[in-house]
């Protein structure tokens, strides 16, 4: 089997009760996500400057902030969430709570998040993966979507009614 096939028939995976179908894009996403999340975590570390307080305070602000929409988007999401971007067979289309107004929150909590790192340490490490993951964040969904619509005949509709990450405001597809 070679990739091009593996990639479009996809790999299987149980998590939970559920089997998972997964494809080689799925992997690539997955790893790059999770390389971000590492350099966030990592970027600290690395290098560092004290900040003045009230940008040490703000960069608290954001993490709470994005911290706080990504658990209201993991927890809308219920059995519904999956770390790959295809989705599952047997999960629904979710378009309450937080997903009401923004498709995407969990990686706007992300951006956030990564954004408040930037300014807590003054660590220019941090805000060049702020960067990435912003860059990042934004190519995501359009893969994603792409997989919704042909999943879900409701997808366009959920579109027009609701924007990628801004709240209250709808984009033009």
């Amino acid at each position: 089997m070679t990739a091009r096939d593996g990639a479009s028939a996809g790999l299987h995976h149980v998590s939970g009760h559920r089997t998972v179908r997964a494809s080689f894009g799925d992997y690539a996403w997955f790893t790059g996500q999770a390389c971000l999340f590492l350099g966030m975590l990592a970027a600290p570390f690395i290098q560092r400057r004290h900040m003045p307080w009230t940008l040490r305070g703000a960069g608290l602000v954001l993490i709470a902030a994005g911290g706080a929409v990504a658990a209201a988007g993991y927890t809308t999401l219920g059995e519904s969430h999956s770390a790959w971007s295809s989705p599952d067979a047997e999960a629904n289309l979710v378009t309450t709570g937080i997903y009401r107004s923004v498709r995407h929150p969990i990686y706007l909590g992300w951006c956030l998040a990564a954004s408040g790192i930037a300014l807590l340490t003054g660590s220019s490490v941090a805000l060049t993966i702020t960067g990435l993951t912003a860059a990042f964040y934004t190519a995501r969904p359009s893969y994603e979507e792409r997989l919704l619509s042909a999943r879900y005949p409701d997808y366009a509709e959920y579109v027009c009614s609701s924007s990628r990450f801004v709240p209250a405001r709808t984009e033009p597809t």
